[in-house]
């Protein structure tokens, strides 16, 4: 199933899981069946193999939403995202 997954991933670019709802444990392990996660540059308090970084949107000022994964010299293969709250 993950290879399935993935593969959507490359052909269209995003892949939507409705009605899914993963703790950030299950989230890392399932980041580790993709590839090497690799933590947020920017996260002040990275926890060794914990690569979820929790976002208050009431924090973030942006004109639109976006994710801040590609911009680097190196960028990630993947992004994975979790909406809490809608």
């Amino acid at each position: 199933m993950v290879g399935a997954i993935y593969d959507a991933m490359l052909k269209y670019k995003v892949v939507f899981l409705r009605d899914q709802f993963a703790s950030d444990a299950e989230m890392n392990r399932f980041a580790k069946l993709l590839g090497e996660p690799a933590p947020y540059k920017y996260d002040q308090n990275p926890v060794d193999g914990d690569y979820a970084w929790h976002i208050n949107a009431g924090e973030i000022r942006a004109d639109h939403w976006h994710s801040d994964l590609s911009w680097t010299v190196d960028p990630v293969s993947v992004g994975i995202l979790s909406p809490v709250v809608l």
